[in-house]
């Protein structure tokens, strides 16, 4: 299963969250990261399978994490990437993270497979989690 890879992806993105002032996000993506890698070591498949859900939420309506903007406007800047290349990269680890949410009980070649081919099957579209906000 991707469980180990949604629990790395987590960890990233919340450090990378961190590292640009966003404290409050990054802190609920370490909780649940530590919520996910509890209920991995305990063996309860339904657990992170709960976890998961909650954590697809978060990208999720007004206020979610495909609000998030890295910007000179709102102070959340990173030390060493410009704007956009900071910007960039956040959309990059909310992309990979939610299809790790997406495929989390997928062995990684399946789930790096199907994700593929799900972008090349609708090349104009949104990305999926931008489209799950929207609930299609």
């Amino acid at each position: 299963m991707a469980v180990e890879d949604i629990l790395e992806s987590l960890a990233e993105t919340s450090q990378f969250l961190d590292e640009c002032g966003m404290k409050v996000w990054a802190s609920l993506l370490r909780d649940q990261e530590s919520e996910i890698a509890e209920a991995n070591r305990d063996g309860k498949p339904r657990r992170i399978k709960r976890r998961v859900k909650k954590l697809k939420q978060y990208f999720g309506g007004m206020g979610s994490l495909n609000d998030l903007v890295i910007s000179k406007d709102n102070r959340n800047l990173h030390p060493q990437l410009s704007e956009e290349e900071a910007d960039r990269r956040l959309g990059n680890l909310l992309d990979q993270l939610f299809m790790w949410c997406l495929f989390w009980n997928y062995d990684r070649e399946t789930a790096l497979r199907t994700y593929q081919q799900l972008l090349q099957r609708y090349p104009h579209e949104l990305p999926p989690r931008v489209r799950h906000a929207f609930g299609r």
